[in-house]
């Protein structure tokens, strides 16, 4: 008697093990039986938590792998027990396996996690989930997010804070969607169960989840050319999410690149303004790629795009340049905003910004001539064109064409180097904003009094300097170095730098 009930004792023990070995793991048709035993294949945890499963390997085991890591990481733990953690900072929810192997790889076995978010609950609707993100004209399906306590929600109202946003839908007996309509919105999704029972108020049970219908994350160029040295490449970004993108790892060798803030004034950013693009340096000739990422919180998978960036010995991506002479700029092409030349460039030919309406700003950087009516579509025509330049700028300049900047109805103050020589004539007439004008010079330049080149210019033969300049109102602020007054008032005799009748003009210090 004693013989059979250890028999049977042994017996049952042989079952249990069996059956929990069964149970334990995971077969693979490719990986054959498992000598792997878990205490438990499947585990869920909030977002941030961890958990502790023992494991049993006669042999010990490999270090174990998340198939997503996004969603949980698995980590040896003490006696071969394998600990699961959610991230705390961008981690996910979702589902995975961490895969556990023997260390003589006979034997595999599979843990099934799910990570969910806290349950936001609202008087009997449990939405699973904070965000739903959703692209433009695409749906999602949201049914998995909607729990009742006592069912399925079958029985719905639904309403969104904005129709412009997204519209929320059942299809079917109980499968609901979301599909995104506008871009880069966020709001709330409500949803009402009309089937649950009213509170105090008479109020059927709700709940609610955010949606954010993703933008295309895309740049204006995403072929870069630029020189080696001077003022940096902005390229502009569209659709950045939370005023957040990452920049990837590159070959900063080759460039550098920064975030570029929205702008105030040529040049100056916002101190504390939204990011809305990138800064590129170029410092030795080479290209590189870079990967930026948009920040839009979708659990740290954010829509990119990659930029590809050529640094030159010169950017002359745009121009048509010959012997270091700009004929004008390339089919297709539209400068906008502001720009800087190429280094490479010394002179600009009559219209090389013909039909270029949208710059508002020019650094004519080592440009020392500009032969004259740069937005001209021809020759003849001087009022059927838009100039939009407000701000430019010629450190180097010797020369200044006839008509140069005629138009730029924006344009409210010019500067003149030192090396000024010659103006032509009417080369910043019809200029209707025109206020401040300075000339660095101690001699004026020839032109001035708009005679013809190479001609003296006695004071009585000087010709009215609104051959150079006007501005339709007749008052232009006058910057000079005071001590070349007497030379500058030979050339000016009867000009639109008289005020009132009054010859005033300031000295070049106080020129801002």
């Amino acid at each position: 008697m004693y013989l059979a009930m250890k028999t049977r004792l042994m017996m049952l023990a042989l079952a249990v093990l069996t059956s929990a070995t069964l149970f334990s793991c995971k077969k693979d048709d490719k990986e054959g039986d498992s000598n792997i035993i878990l205490e438990k294949t499947a585990v869920t945890l909030n977002l941030g938590g961890q958990t502790t499963v023992k494991v049993t390997a006669p042999d010990g085991i490999k270090k174990p792998e998340s198939e997503d890591v996004d969603v949980a990481i698995a980590n040896m733990g003490r006696d071969i027990n394998i600990i699961i953690s959610s991230k705390k900072v961008g981690g996910k929810v979702g589902e995975t396996r961490v895969k556990i192997e023997s260390k003589t790889g006979d034997g595999v076995a599979y843990i099934n996690v799910t990570v969910k978010d806290e349950m936001k609950t609202d008087r009997g609707i449990a939405v699973l989930g904070k965000t739903v993100f959703v692209d433009r004209d695409q749906e999602v399906e949201v049914t998995n997010l909607l729990k009742k306590y006592n069912g399925t929600i079958d029985k719905v109202n639904i309403n969104s804070t904005s129709t412009a946003l997204a519209k929320a839908y059942k299809k079917g007996n109980a499968n609901f969607f979301v599909k995104g309509i506008g871009e880069g919105l966020t709001g709330e999704v409500y949803f009402e169960d009309t089937a649950g029972e009213k509170n105090d108020k008479g109020e059927f049970p709700q709940g609610s989840f955010i949606v954010h219908v993703r933008a295309p994350f895309t740049a204006a160029i995403q072929n870069v050319e630029i020189g080696i040295g001077g003022k940096p490449r902005r390229i502009d970004l569209n659709n950045i999410y939370n005023n957040s993108f990452t920049i990837g790892t590159y070959d900063s060798s080759i460039a550098t690149i920064e975030y570029a803030k929205e702008l105030v004034g040529a040049d100056i950013e916002k101190e504390n303004g939204k990011y809305t693009g990138v800064k590129i340096f170029g410092k030795k000739e080479g290209t590189l790629t870079v990967e930026l990422t948009n920040s839009d919180g979708d659990n740290g998978k954010g829509n990119k795009l990659i930029l590809t960036i050529a640094v030159r010995k010169s950017d002359d991506s745009n121009y048509i340049v010959k012997d270091g002479v700009l004929l004008g700029i390339k089919t297709g092409v539209k400068l906008k905003g502001n720009i800087t030349l190429p280094p490479n460039i010394t002179k600009v030919a009559r219209r090389a910004f013909a039909g270029q309406n949208e710059l508002t700003g020019i650094d004519f950087n080592n440009v020392t001539e500009i032969e004259g009516k740069l937005f001209n579509e021809n020759e003849t025509d001087l009022y059927s064109f838009d100039v939009n330049v407000s701000y430019i700028k010629f450190p180097k300049i010797k020369k200044i064409g006839d008509s140069s900047f005629r138009m730029a109805r924006s344009l409210t103050k010019v500067e003149f180097p030192a090396t000024l020589t010659h103006l032509g004539q009417n080369a910043f007439s019809n200029c209707t904003a025109l206020q401040h004008v300075a000339f660095r010079g101690t001699v004026p330049p020839k032109g001035l009094g708009a005679l013809p080149e190479g001609k003296d210019v006695p004071a009585p033969e000087i010709d009215n300097i609104r051959d150079v300049f006007s501005n339709g109102n007749g008052k232009i602020q006058l910057y000079i170095p005071l001590s070349s007054k007497a030379d500058y008032d030979r050339v000016i005799s009867q000009s639109d730098f008289r005020a009132g009748g009054i010859y005033n003009p300031k000295d070049i210090s106080e020129f801002k």
